[in-house]
Formats: structure tokens, sequence, C-alpha cells
């Protein structure tokens, strides 16, 4: 999914000289590690520098130990993957921890991880500490849960319970941190907290929460990740404008847009489009990219629905959010995609992305033939909800 990029240790000895000379800027770091239990083989940093992009770097092991450089801007979570083999996000062999403009050192070992350098990690875990007893509890509920669901799938009940009980505690977690925002608004910790319980807050109380942050805080990477996030989401145009993401034009486009009729895109041909000529058709927007699997999956369900309603007014418009337009064409071919497809390069960053609040892929919008949003987080195709909506759409 990610393109890693291979670090000869040569050039890795230059750039660690290059950012010693340069420390004064307080944008650059330098992650010295080791792992207990391999010497040799890569390990993979994933990070945002310090104009927000995200980088995935690859450092080669030498008896266990490695180096990363690179500039962040002021604070954001990093993870260290240190087994490539693992996807899980979970696992205890990736390393997350906030990174800063500083000396980093980075211990993993089979049973303990230590982190040097970045005065918000060591925040983070004294704040940890204080919720040990949730965070414990929560920890033993899971792994109970993941052994009755492996165990007693048909046993409902159980897994019921184990969920509702997990909610509990995470509610509670939850309460615990923002109270934290709210006495600590100037605090790098208090962003990361909130960006980690966004999607379980409505938009009003995300916006008041990111309204209490301190200004250094709020240009942070953390704080360009919550903005991007409550931008799309809020319809407060006084919030929009003391809090701008993109540019006066970019704003002035966004307002005067009044359904998916005002749009034009790109299709495979580089042909712009105007979405007008969709008019009197019910449209399943369907925003995805080419890295993303889920999408990839909804892929032969998509293209039996296309068949299946073809007689019937309704519409199929696929919107790729890839940034990258050759791998777009090349998936589209390699997939034998259906329907309409057209290309929004600047991803979540694009004004129909913005406009219809897409904040992550595969997501689907059911638009009535008048250009009304009937469902704006719609069912995916491999969802029978999906059928059973347009269904009654079409009074079938």
């Amino acid at each position: 999914m990610k393109k890693y990029c291979l670090v000869h240790l040569i050039l890795l000895a230059v750039s660690v000289n290059c950012f010693c000379q340069s420390m004064d800027k307080n944008e650059n770091f330098l992650i010295e590690g080791e792992l207990q239990s391999k010497d040799t083989g890569r390990v993979v940093l994933w990070y945002y520098d310090v104009k927000n992009k995200f980088h995935a770097d690859t450092a080669i092991l030498n008896k266990g130990k490695f180096i990363f450089t690179g500039t962040v801007n002021a604070v954001c979570e990093a993870l260290l993957w240190t087994n490539l083999q693992n996807l899980n996000f979970d696992d205890h062999s990736v390393v997350r921890f906030l990174l800063e403009p500083n000396n980093i050192y980075i211990s993993h070992g089979d049973s303990k991880i230590l982190i040097k350098g970045s005065s918000s990690q060591i925040e983070k875990e004294n704040w940890d500490k204080e919720k040990l007893d949730l965070l414990t509890t929560k920890a033993a509920v899971k792994k109970n849960a993941d052994s009755v669901y492996q165990f007693l799938k048909t046993n409902k009940p159980s897994l019921n319970a184990n969920n509702n009980q997990i909610v509990s505690i995470n509610e509670a977690i939850r309460i615990k941190d923002l109270e934290y925002i709210r006495t600590q608004p100037d605090s790098y910790l208090s962003g990361y907290l909130l960006l980690k319980h966004n999607r379980k807050l409505v938009i009003d109380s995300l916006q008041m929460y990111y309204s209490l942050l301190g200004d250094k805080v709020k240009k942070s990477t953390i704080g360009k990740k919550l903005i991007e996030i409550i931008y799309p989401l809020t319809d407060d145009v006084n919030f929009r404008k003391n809090n701008p993401l993109f540019d006066v034009k970019f704003e002035a486009e966004l307002n005067n847009i009044k359904s998916i009729y005002d749009f034009s895109l790109n299709d495979t041909a580089g042909k712009k489009i105007n979405l007008t000529t969709l008019k009197d058709k019910y449209l399943i927007l369907d925003f995805w990219a080419s890295w993303c699997i889920p999408c990839l999956a909804n892929i032969p369900a998509q293209k039996q629905m296309i068949i299946d309603y073809k007689n019937d007014p309704v519409q199929f418009v696929s919107i790729s959010l890839d940034t990258d337009i050759n791998k777009w064409k090349q998936s589209i071919k390699k997939n034998g995609l259906d329907g309409l497809q057209f290309s929004a390069p600047k991803a979540f960053a694009e004004l129909i992305a913005v406009y219809y609040k897409v904040l992550w892929v595969p997501h689907y919008i059911v638009i009535d033939k008048n250009g009304r949003v009937v469902n704006a987080d719609a069912p995916q195709p491999l969802d029978p909800e999906l059928r059973i909506l347009l269904d009654r759409l079409l009074k079938k």
C-alpha cells in the first residue's frame, strides 16, 4: 500500500552529518534505535514531515541497530514497523510514539519498549499511567472477547457482553481524555488525544474542543490533521473562515456549490465532463483508490449491480482519490472496472471530496434524480442493504 524507500548506509551517514549541522532549525529529528531480537533485515518508519507530508522510510539493520533522520512539524504520531510481515497495527512489533524534533532513542524487546528524547511521548506515557486501571481492564476484556469470537462464534450474548464492556471502558477513557484537553489546551498531547477520539464525537463537540487548543498545537502536524477532519464536516461558515484549510478561492468555490451538477471531473481520457449530464438518474457515488483493499473487494459486487440495474435510471459514478493518475488508470484496466470513471487527484482535498465530507475510502453516497443526497454514508455493494435502498427508490 505504501512505497518504501531504501536508504543506503553511505547516504544515511551523510544525512546524519547534515542533520547535526542544522539542529538549530528546530524541525529535524534523529532516531537511533536497536532491536534486541533481530540483527539483520529492515525496519520502516511512518511519519509526517515539517510540511505535513507522509513518509515511509526504510533503514537497514546493522547488528540490530538502525538510524532515521528527517523533519517534523512540532509533533506527529510515528509508527516504527519492526516486523514487515506483520499487518496488524496493534501488534507488539509496531512501535507507536509521538515524534518531535530532537534526538530520539528507541529500544525494542520482546517484553519491553523504551523510548527516550520526546517530551510529548513522556507526557503520554505518564498520562497512560493515570488511566492504567482502565487500559489494563480493556486489554483483558478484549483478549477475552477475541477468545469468545474464536471459540464461541454463535454465542452472540457472550460477544455482546464483551463488546458492551469495551464500549463502556472506552467511554470512561474518553471522559478522562477530554478533561485533560480542557485543562491542558497548550499540550501537544491534548491535540493527539482529540485526534484519537474524533470519530466518537459529534461535529459540534469536536469543533469546540479544537477551538480550545493553543495556537502552537493547531499549527503542528496533529493540528493540521484535526482541521482536515473538521473542515469538511462543519457547516459553520465563521469557523471555516477563522480556521482556513484552503485558500480564499477554494472557499469561494465551495460556497458556490449547490449540488452534484455543479461539478466537472476528468475522465480517463483527460476530458472534463460536467455532471449535469447525469440529471434524472439515481447516482451512486463511489469514492475509492487503487491502494484501498476494501475498495477493490467491492468491485465484483459493483460490476454485478451495474448489470442488474442497466435498464433502470441508475448510474454508478466512480471517483478515484489516487494522487497518481497512472496507477488509477492501471487499476481500471487490471480490474476491468465498469461505469463512469473520474479522477480527483487532490484526494481528500478535492472540492468534491470536501463538499461531500469524504474522509475515508471506500465511501458511497446515493443521490436522487434531483441531485439531493439520499444517503451520505450509503452501504457498499457487498452489503445487500444497498440493493434494498435502490429498489425502494425505484419502487421495485
